[in-house]
Formats: C-alpha cells, sequence, structure tokens
C-alpha cells in the first residue's frame, strides 16, 4: 500500500473542502464532504490511524479489546 499517496489523496479533498468553504461555495462544500465520506482511501487512512494508535491496546468502554480486523 502507498500511503503517501493515500495521505495525498485525502488531503487535496480536504484542502478542497476549506477552499470551498472560504469561498463560500457551500453547495461544493457539501459534494466534497460526500466524497471524502465515501473515499476508499480516507477509510483506508482512519483505519491505519486507528490501529497504529498506541492505545489500541486499551479495552474500550465494554471492556473488550479488538484483537484482529
Amino acid at each position: 500500500m502507498n500511503w503517501n499517496l493515500v495521505k495525498q489523496v485525502v488531503n487535496r479533498l480536504q484542502s478542497r473542502i476549506a477552499k470551498a468553504v472560504r469561498e463560500g461555495r457551500y453547495n461544493l462544500v457539501k459534494i466534497l464532504q460526500y466524497l471524502l465520506e465515501r473515499s476508499y482511501n480516507a477509510k483506508l487512512l482512519a483505519v491505519k490511524k486507528i490501529i497504529t494508535n498506541k492505545g489500541k491496546r486499551t479495552a474500550g468502554v465494554d471492556g473488550e479489546l479488538c484483537e484482529s480486523i
């Protein structure tokens, strides 16, 4: 997995959202947020951040640990 490319794709979408907000183009913001929410790259990055987090070995409120995904 090319993580630099994944980060670039997600960062580009986030930058486009920020730019559209600054310009007041809220219909475009809505469309870009929809794309980001359903982006495969964003999902990959989110899962990677959770898995590589040092708190991943801490049990949640239910007292359960997720050993594998």
